[in-house]
């Protein structure tokens, strides 16, 4: 029977059979997000606490792996779904009221955004676990570019781009990408998309799939002259981070 040398990171019984909350379950003991979650419980202290800090993150994160396109969404699915406001740690004995509501998960965003350092030493530290259990990972890489719309409005006026008051996007702008290919009969065909908002740039194993390094610019941004910037960061991490960052250089 011939072996195989690398085991994938995941066992398909816990991926292709599990159910989504499953999924869910998988994730929330995978992110090494206690400092951050005790951080933020330390800064509320003695204030109110009608909806507690680990539920509301856990929340959050159900809201990304889910896939919600905003936090109404979110809050809308978790007040109907008893099992998911269990999961995510709600008092259930409180039922759908324990959910926040949406005035109050926007300053949690709000609150969660001013610590970016703590979420980028969580992206590092399961980068750093990954090198763990796939030895060659970051052997085999590529640089891709995903666009991030923005809800909020362009802002034309000059002085209100200067005096953000939370009602509009001033750092963002407009993006347009161009598809070609050639069709079945030989004719050619062109795709342009135009969005206004960000660009998510990433540095990726292109084997496993999995992100290595990001940045968040304009949506305006070249992918060209963030893919050297995103090398070097990968680089500056740990010693195993060093030895596969420098792999991503070609000779």
């Amino acid at each position: 029977m011939a072996k195989i040398p690398q085991t994938g990171l995941f066992q398909w019984t816990q991926i292709d059979s599990a159910s989504d909350l499953d999924r869910l379950r998988l994730v929330l003991e995978a992110l090494p997000d206690e400092p951050l979650v005790r951080l933020l419980e330390q800064r509320r202290d003695r204030g109110r606490d009608d909806y507690p800090i680990r539920p509301t993150w856990n929340a959050l994160i159900a809201g990304v792996v889910f896939q919600h396109k905003d936090a109404a969404s979110l809050l809308r699915e978790l007040w109907r779904n008893a099992e998911l406001r269990a999961l995510c740690g709600f008092d259930v004995t409180r039922g759908g009221s324990a959910v926040p509501t949406q005035d109050a998960f926007g300053r949690f965003l709000k609150l969660i955004v001013e610590h970016r350092e703590q979420l980028l030493g969580m992206f590092h530290r399961l980068v750093d676990d990954l090198t763990l259990v796939l030895p060659d990972l970051g052997r085999k890489t590529a640089g891709d570019s995903k666009a991030i719309p923005s809800f909020g409005r362009p802002v034309r006026d000059e002085q209100k781009q200067q005096e953000p008051d939370g009602r509009r996007d001033t750092d963002t702008d407009w993006g347009v990408k161009t598809y070609k290919g050639v069709h079945k009969n030989g004719s050619a065909w062109e795709k342009v998309v135009k969005w206004f908002g960000y660009k998510l740039h990433l540095l990726v194993d292109s084997a496993y799939e999995l992100p290595l390094a990001f940045r968040l610019t304009k949506a305006s941004a070249g992918d060209a002259p963030e893919l050297l910037p995103l090398v070097d960061q990968l680089s500056r991490r740990t010693e195993t981070t060093v030895a596969f960052g420098r792999r991503c250089i070609p000779a």
